[in-house]
């Protein structure tokens, strides 16, 4: 059986390979040397804003439900859209952890992934990198997996070492938040899986 197993993968991969380089022979080129394509002349360029320029709103098209630019410098807000709407941050959530873990923990320091830190992600529709009980990660490895690959199981490890849970660590997450003006957030998870009090 697994002699079948193994020549029919061999026979997929083969196949696989044949069909692209059939795929990439059948392509006609129909442009001669120095003639733009069709796609090449039909593409314009998006608008550049340059710092001068007098901008209208109607300019900017934007499609994130909530916008705001401010002057970093005097904190005057330049452009908003439902700056003050209620909105739920999904993963940005993970830059207030990744904040917090490289304020509060050792790079070189070691997690030991425990079942608490696991339960609550579906490895099938959740973003993971498929950590295991017991398994071990550096703080470094951790920060990269949740700030590269968005994983939510990596995220609550995080918050555990932190805080000591993911609760104690949202509780954390809020003071910190307040501390810095974001007073209408709220927490209830490092990760920002969706809850209907996990909001800013």
């Amino acid at each position: 059986m697994k002699r079948l197993l193994t020549l029919m993968m061999i026979c997929i991969l083969c196949m696989g390979q044949v069909l692209t380089v059939c795929a990439e022979e059948d392509i006609p080129d129909y442009t001669q040397e120095g003639q733009e394509t069709e796609s090449e002349t039909e593409t314009e360029a998006p608008p550049e804003i340059k710092p001068d320029d007098e901008v209208s709103t109607e300019d900017i098209v934007l499609y994130s439900e909530g916008v705001v630019v401010l002057d970093m410098d005097t904190g005057a807000v330049l452009y908003s859209k439902n700056k003050d709407r209620k909105l739920y941050p999904a993963s940005i959530t993970k830059i207030l952890t990744a904040y917090l873990a490289c304020t509060r923990l050792d790079l070189n320091g070691e997690i030991t992934f425990s079942r608490e830190a696991l339960d609550g992600i579906d490895i099938w529709t959740d973003m993971n990198i498929g950590m295991e009980e017991g398994e071990i990660l550096s703080v470094d490895q951790a920060l990269h997996a949740l700030m590269m690959v968005s994983a939510n199981e990596v995220a609550c490890g995080l918050a555990e070492a932190v805080s000591g849970s993911v609760s104690a660590f949202a509780e954390l997450m809020n003071q910190t938040a307040a501390s810095v003006g974001c007073t209408n957030s709220h927490f209830v998870n490092p990760n920002g899986l969706h809850d209907d009090n996990h909001y800013t």
